[in-house]
């Protein structure tokens, strides 16, 4: 197994032709996670696409956001593993800079 995606390869994933962010490639490339009919090789290589994806800061965003959005937990901990604590840290606001403390829907706290 070796999966390798140039520096252009990972632009493409991640913005449009405008310059502008867009998750579309990103978001096919997760959904592929939620086949049970994939291969274990098969799946590897989606998750090391991924985690090469990620090593641009609008691709780590856009990753995790959209997993986080979906609450796809398992495959944010399979893919990035323990170290993905400290990256999702820097990117919550500094706590001195938060006007309002914000509170989680009921529907998510389990």
């Amino acid at each position: 197994m070796f999966t390798a995606i140039n520096l252009l390869g990972k632009k493409q994933c991640i913005y449009n032709a405008e310059g502008k962010v867009d998750t579309t490639i990103i978001v096919k490339i997760i959904k592929l996670l939620e086949k049970e009919n994939l291969s274990e090789h098969t799946r590897k290589d989606v998750m090391e696409s991924l985690k090469i994806i990620s090593q641009e800061t609008d691709g780590f965003l856009a990753v995790a956001d959209y997993m986080s959005r979906n609450s796809d937990i398992k495959h944010i901990e399979q893919i990035f593993g323990a170290t993905i604590i400290i990256p999702l840290a820097k990117l919550l606001p500094n706590v001195a800079e938060v006007a309002e403390i914000p509170t989680l829907p009921s529907n998510k706290i389990t």
